[in-house]
């Protein structure tokens, strides 16, 4: 399991939360708040976990201040080397 706290400015704070199950599944969340607005993108290889996301309706993804979706392959590697960033930083 690896947790971190991502800090790149003042206007964005975040967290990245990975792990595996006893399953052997891997699930991948990346939360970032840029000012007023939160986003968790989310990544797993459970099929059930992918579908229920990506079967949701857009609008049923968001509230006010903020929303979820699967992540893309571009958003999950630019997480996983900050991510890396920090693990080598400690």
């Amino acid at each position: 399991m690896a947790v971190t706290q991502t800090s790149l400015d003042k206007s964005y704070q975040g967290m990245i939360f990975s792990f595996k199950d006893q399953k052997d599944k891997d699930f991948w969340f990346d939360y970032g708040m840029n000012r007023k607005d939160g986003k968790l993108l989310v990544h797993s290889n459970d099929t059930e976990l992918k579908n229920m996301v990506l079967e949701m309706k857009a609008d049923k993804r968001k509230s006010k201040d903020f929303s979820f979706e699967w992540s893309d392959d571009a958003s999950r590697q630019l997480a996983m080397v900050r991510l890396k960033e920090y693990l080598r930083a400690k």
